[in-house]
């Protein structure tokens, strides 16, 4: 997915006509904006509902956070 991002024969033309220093910019948003959506939230989502009871829990402890 990266390599699309600077790819100028990018087969969705559309999204690819908004070049700018050899950048795929609306792909590059749009990339970035489904990645933390499917990558980060749902895994959240789901593990909070798969133990309620756990989610007023931090995850990280302050010396996992700095690690």
């Amino acid at each position: 997915m990266t390599a699309s991002i600077f790819n100028p024969d990018l087969l969705i033309r559309l999204l690819a006509m908004v070049r700018f220093l050899g950048v795929n910019w609306v792909w590059l948003v749009q990339s970035v904006l489904f990645q933390s959506v499917f990558a980060i939230a749902i895994p959240i989502l789901l593990v909070n509902l798969l133990f309620p009871q756990r989610r007023s829990e931090p995850w990280l402890t302050m010396n996992g956070a700095w690690g």
